[in-house]
């Protein structure tokens, strides 16, 4: 089963797994989890899917208090180790945490190297995502 290679694989306590699309979105419980992880891009590789997500809610009285979420985006497959700033992830995301957290406006970390703050909203059936971007 899918799940439980991707469990495996990952290497941290995971509270949940889901499918999106083409990839698996990895749900923790804690924030340190995400902000910490030594990624094995090799078993990720391994995964049938574009990638993985791993995500969580952020700790509302900690020091990432300003956003509700936060993610990092693993997609080996598709020759990009740590995508820096993935928009088509946090289209994924936005659905399950708006409904999770009873929300509407959403304000994401994406914890990679570079990192990225995203503002996520919906707006006639579609995810609405606004950030600034840096051209490399």
């Amino acid at each position: 089963m899918e799940y439980d290679a991707i469990q495996q694989c990952m290497g941290v306590p995971v509270r949940e797994i889901r499918k999106a699309y083409d990839d698996y979105v990895v749900v923790v419980d804690n924030e340190r989890v995400v902000l910490g992880y030594e990624p094995n891009f090799q078993g990720i590789a391994q995964i049938d899917c574009r990638g993985i997500i791993l995500t969580t809610q952020v700790d509302s009285d900690g020091a990432f208090a300003e956003f509700d979420i936060v993610s990092r985006v693993f997609l080996p497959r598709i020759a990009i180790d740590e995508d820096q700033v993935c928009v088509s992830a946090h289209c994924k995301l936005y659905p399950y945490w708006a409904k999770l957290l009873g929300k509407t406006d959403l304000r994401a970390l994406q914890a990679s190297e570079a990192g990225g703050v995203l503002e996520l909203s919906s707006w006639d059936g579609r995810v609405i995502v606004r950030g600034r971007a840096k051209l490399a």
